[in-house]
């Protein structure tokens, strides 16, 4: 899999073992309910973007999750405006 869209579900959290998802490319969490990422995440060698605004990040996890992927990915906390 190389891109999962899990948006606008009302997830309050990710599964540690997300990293299983080896080839990851895409994944885009907007929308939820996020306060955390597990920190396998930075384990996807093959991630490009993250989409994640709309969540409940404090400061300080924005932070933390920006400098685990420094600037390899793409991490993005605004959200997308979709027009009709």
């Amino acid at each position: 899999m190389k891109n999962l869209y899990v948006d606008y579900g009302l997830i309050t959290e990710i599964p540690d073992d997300i990293d299983r998802l080896e080839f990851l490319e895409d994944l885009n969490l907007e929308g939820n309910k996020l306060e955390s990422l597990p920190e396998s995440l930075k384990n996807l060698k093959h991630l490009k973007s993250i989409s994640l605004g709309g969540n409940n990040f404090s400061d300080e996890e924005i932070e933390k999750i920006k400098n685990w992927f420094g600037e390899e990915v793409n991490v993005e906390f605004e959200e997308m405006n979709v027009g009709c």
